[in-house]
């Protein structure tokens, strides 16, 4: 992870050295979650993670209550053929 003075010396060309200093200065490096040149903030991260989390927990439970309409769908026209079956004798 890069240090505050590696980021200043890295964006001074860049942005100038006043620039430079001032966004060393201001970022939490430490709470910096950084890959393929993107950065976030570890709390924008667990707000990601809580959002995902509810929407699997949605998606969990839509999933369930198919499930469940199915088999019970399957468990009535199997009762049915039975009930059939037997009367037909």
């Amino acid at each position: 992870m890069a240090t505050e003075v590696e980021l200043y010396e890295a964006s001074k060309p860049t942005v100038g050295e006043e620039a430079a200093r001032m966004v060393a200065e201001a970022l939490p490096l430490n709470d910096l979650a950084t890959k393929m040149d993107v950065v976030l903030l570890r709390s924008d991260l667990e707000r990601l993670e809580s959002r995902i989390d509810g929407k699997l927990s949605a998606l969990e439970a839509r999933i369930y209550q198919r499930m469940l309409t199915f088999n019970i769908t399957l468990f009535l026209g199997l009762a049915g053929m039975i009930v059939a079956i037997v009367l037909k004798h």
